[in-house]
């Protein structure tokens, strides 16, 4: 053997099309990086062809199939993963470990193994615990292999990174009952989830249209006065601007 003819699909029964080559070496363990693939947009099929010093062709090797993670949200808190099964080891694949990070976290941790047994390659994340932060849930899955290869190997297989985004949840109350004398809700503030904090205002106009209280903190309403006065019985607005996990602003008053 000269090189390798490393060779990728859409399908498992082809066309497959050549996107490079190896040359061969002493070292038992051959890698390729396929820097023209587009992971976060589809899985691929592959195969190795070994080419002899005569510029011949040896049969191919069995076919491999990388892993697609997709996923989605839907209003009850859940994020949904699906993936297509990983193929094609020596051994079976025993299990399914996904793993999550939040909020642009680098370093994604464990969360749950889907056992292949199972056939289920799907997985629904509710994440009505993790309220905090701008809602956007990143995800890869890897590919566990058995402990029964012939030739000893312990393999694993990563997806791609997809991200799921919440959208945001948000009331804003129709009443409160500010003054010194009060013990509870005596504060107007809006309450959301999956907003970015970083990028949020909050402001109250009389019927005039004169702003007498902004914030750009989310822990911050307004107690009813102004200028450290109760407000006088009248009209107000209130006009809120936040921004959700999609990157999209949305506006309330």
């Amino acid at each position: 053997v000269s090189e390798y003819k490393i060779e990728r699909s859409d399908n498992s029964t082809g066309p497959f099309q050549t996107v490079g080559f190896v040359a061969s070496s002493n070292n038992p363990n051959i890698s390729y990086s396929d820097n023209s693939a587009l992971p976060n947009q589809q899985s691929y099929f592959y195969q190795i062809v070994p080419v002899d010093s005569c510029g011949k062709e040896t049969p191919s090797s069995n076919i491999a199939h990388t892993i697609y993670l997709q996923t989605s949200t839907d209003n009850n808190f859940n994020n949904i993963l699906s993936w297509n099964a990983y193929s094609d080891w020596n051994c079976t694949v025993s299990g399914y470990e996904i793993y999550r990070g939040i909020d642009g976290a680098t370093n994604l941790s464990a969360l749950v193994v889907v056992p292949a047994s199972s056939g289920q390659n799907t997985y629904v994340d509710n994440v009505s615990n993790e309220l905090e932060g701008k809602g956007i849930f990143s995800y890869y899955v890897e590919a566990i292999a058995s402990n029964d290869d012939t030739y000893g190997y312990t393999d694993s297989s990563t997806s791609n990174i997809s991200d799921a985004l919440q959208n945001p949840k948000f009331f804003v109350p129709n009443a409160f009952t500010p003054g010194l004398h009060r013990t509870t809700n005596t504060v107007f503030i809006p309450v959301g989830t999956y907003i970015d904090p970083t990028d949020y205002s909050f402001s109250i106009y009389d019927r005039y249209g004169r702003q007498f209280f902004t914030t750009n903190n989310v822990q911050q309403g307004w107690d009813g006065t102004i200028s450290g006065q109760d407000a006088p019985i009248g009209v107000y607005v209130y006009f809120i601007k936040y921004k959700a996990s999609n990157g999209e602003y949305t506006e309330q008053k």
